[in-house]
């Protein structure tokens, strides 16, 4: 295979597994194709260009639509933060939407989120992948009381992760306390159900305890959950928006 050849399948490729739906090959169909050392590297890139240019421009144009306005900046930052509390929202929002029911909360991790922050202004598609580039499915998980805590924990032992609307709890000595869902404080011997991405689920970031217990996909990226939940209110012209709040308290400060 020449290198132009190689150049032109790490393009397709690339642009496959950068759009937001997920493919399946139904059928394949191979033609040979002879690139000699003789041919002029001039015609070759003509050719190679004309392959790219249509798929450049079709992700250009996807990448650069606006998918909503925000109305001030929304930064990461240690324990609580707008990025943290508006990226967990909408996922709780549109995991509540798919499944026709409610959740407890939702939560992400800290270093999922890849960017510092999403500027005032247009936000386009292309941002949201910058800020959640992996293909994490957005899932659902049903846990008893003390296995909470013990998440709680978790996120406690790095200043917090972001979560969503009506959870907050204080963090001291790098231990969760006063952990109240729902207004109510966390009752060890209830069962709760929550949202997060399957990566999670499945024990990552050190999550090794949630792994024996059964999640349900819902069958969409965490990252496109993101980007429907700022569509929807784009169409209804609500910007994008996010407050400090006190879910994440940190006492040690």
């Amino acid at each position: 295979m020449t290198r132009w050849s190689a150049a032109i399948l790490i393009i397709i490729v690339c642009i496959g597994v950068s759009c937001s739906s997920v493919n399946h090959l139904a059928g394949e169909h191979a033609r040979s194709y002879q690139i000699t050392d003789t041919t002029s590297p001039a015609i070759e890139g003509s050719r190679l260009e004309k392959v790219i240019t249509p798929y450049r421009e079709k992700l250009s144009a996807e990448m650069n639509e606006v998918i909503g306005l925000a109305a001030s900046s929304l930064e990461k930052g240690t324990g609580e933060s707008t990025l943290g509390n508006w990226v967990a929202d909408a996922v709780l929002s549109q995991a509540e939407l798919i499944s026709h029911k409610f959740f407890d909360f939702a939560i992400c991790n800290s270093g999922g989120l890849r960017i510092p922050s999403l500027p005032a202004g247009p936000i386009t598609r292309g941002q949201i992948f910058e800020l959640m580039p992996f293909d994490n499915y957005l899932v659902t998980m049903k846990v008893p009381g003390t296995v909470i805590a013990q998440l709680f924990d978790h996120m406690a032992e790095s200043n917090g992760w972001p979560i969503s609307e009506g959870v907050s709890y204080e963090i001291k000595d790098q231990k969760a306390q006063k952990i109240m869902i729902k207004n109510q404080l966390l009752n060890l011997d209830e069962t709760y159900e929550f949202v997060l991405s399957d990566y999670l689920a499945e024990g990552g970031s050190n999550l090794d305890f949630l792994k024996a217990y059964p999640y349900k996909n819902l069958n969409i990226y965490y990252r496109d959950a993101i980007i429907e939940f700022a569509l929807l209110k784009h169409v209804a012209s609500i910007s994008i928006d996010a407050r400090i709040e006190g879910r994440i308290v940190l006492m040690d400060k």
